[in-house]
């Protein structure tokens, strides 16, 4: 009676899962460092924005104020959005799935915030080269983060978890 419920539970057990790939694991580190590279570049070009724009006190510059306000907020969203790029490259280095949506999400939210500024620009900064840069840096990573062997390397680890937590549950 005992082997034949031994044979049961084996048969229900879930398949092994396979092990990511020495490639793939290659090349989501590729991605993740891409994502920490992108990460220090934008909160490099928000400090030094930040660092650059002086408030002046002068009613009779009060105009320009607008252009240094805006030049501040984006500085500020981009150094904002920068360590969260660079928390993702960390979590995608680690192979945890979630990331890879939050990494997503946030070159959207980037290539979005460059479109804005270069559809409209600020009166005192226009940075074509460096829009252009962002705009280049998210369309590449967004191609690399949706390539095959990423997703799934990245579901082979949410299903390992899985049937990690199954057994533990069990």
């Amino acid at each position: 009676m005992t082997t034949d419920l031994s044979a049961l539970q084996r048969s229900q057990a879930p398949p092994p899962q396979p092990e990511i790939s020495a490639v793939n694991r290659r090349l989501v580190r590729l991605v993740a460092a891409l994502l920490l590279l992108q990460g220090a570049g934008l909160m490099a070009m928000a400090y030094l924005l930040l660092s650059g724009v002086d408030m002046p006190v002068d009613i009779a510059t009060l105009p320009t104020m607008s252009g240094m306000l805006e030049t501040s907020i984006f500085a500020a969203i981009n150094g904002f959005l920068g360590v969260l790029t660079f928390l993702a490259g960390i979590g995608l280095f680690l192979i945890r799935p979630g990331a890879w949506l939050v990494a997503l999400l946030l070159q959207v939210f980037l290539l979005l915030l460059a479109l804005y500024e270069y559809f409209f620009p600020n009166e005192l900064w226009q940075p074509t080269n460096i829009l252009y840069g962002i705009m280049a840096s998210c369309i590449v990573l967004v191609f690399y983060l949706n390539m095959n062997d990423v997703r799934q390397s990245i579901k082979q680890k949410l299903g390992k978890q899985e049937t990690d937590h199954a057994e533990h549950s069990a």
